[in-house]
């Protein structure tokens, strides 16, 4: 539809909260992104489970869990990839 960045913009954010997983996998957690001064923040946007869809109309980022790590501990750098809902 000729927009000049159809791509999400994948960038680093400090993780607020904790989350555990097994080491091995790789999962994605949806997640509220916000702005406190020059740094990015993320963290989870409620519960995680696959038919929790409240948590995904609330998210506005997916955060990046890697593979081996085997949990995500408050002030941690990780990946996320921003979501557009909606028209730019």
């Amino acid at each position: 539809m000729g927009h000049p960045d159809p791509w999400p913009k994948t960038f680093e954010a400090r993780f607020e909260g904790e989350c555990r997983k097994k080491a091995g996998r790789l999962e994605f957690l949806r997640g509220t992104l916000s702005r406190q001064g020059t740094t990015n923040v993320a963290k989870e946007a409620g519960q995680q489970g696959s038919h929790q869809l409240a948590a995904l109309a609330e998210a506005n980022c997916i955060i990046h869990f890697p593979l081996e790590a085997e949990e995500l501990r408050n002030g941690d750098t990780v990946a996320v990839t921003e979501l557009r809902w909606g028209i730019w």
